[in-house]
């Protein structure tokens, strides 16, 4: 086994160590100042970028298709009627994790898997087009599903 122990100070000073640790920087052999001007002048930005070579070509059969400003067409939306039966789609302690309206949670209370939307209007005293809207949500957010 070697022991692994420095050298004193005095030997540093005779091999030059101690010369190295304290020489001054050095200047680089070019301008940094003028190679960052150049450096700088090649750098181009694209501001366009330029359309593709590459032809498209519509999507497949049986994908739909939607008009700009409409819904991506995640999850296609049913048509809601008054004979439309709302079922939760998760507990009722999942419902605690949603950040809903009011007029939602009310709606949510009455919903039963087998009462339509207009029974459940009349219970809650709440107008058909405003349950509709609420009703809309709750099914994008996939808390409700129909029957």
């Amino acid at each position: 086994m070697s022991e692994d122990r420095s050298k004193p100070l005095g030997n540093r000073a005779k091999t030059g160590e101690a010369s190295r640790e304290q020489s001054p920087t050095v200047r680089p052999p070019f301008d940094p100042e003028e190679f960052a001007r150049q450096s700088d002048s090649k750098v181009r930005v694209e501001t366009v970028a330029p359309p593709s070579g590459r032809p498209t070509s519509p999507p497949p059969p049986g994908i739909p298709q939607y008009a700009p400003g409409s819904d991506s067409g995640t999850m296609p939306l049913t048509a809601i009627t008054a004979a439309s039966i709302p079922v939760l789609a998760m507990s009722h302690e999942d419902l605690e994790w949603f950040d809903l309206t009011p007029l939602a949670r009310s709606l949510l209370r009455d919903v039963n898997g087998r009462d339509p939307v207009e029974s459940i209007c009349k219970r809650t005293g709440t107008r058909f087009e405003n349950a509709v809207v609420a009703f809309r949500e709750l099914e994008r957010e996939g808390v409700v599903a129909w029957r």
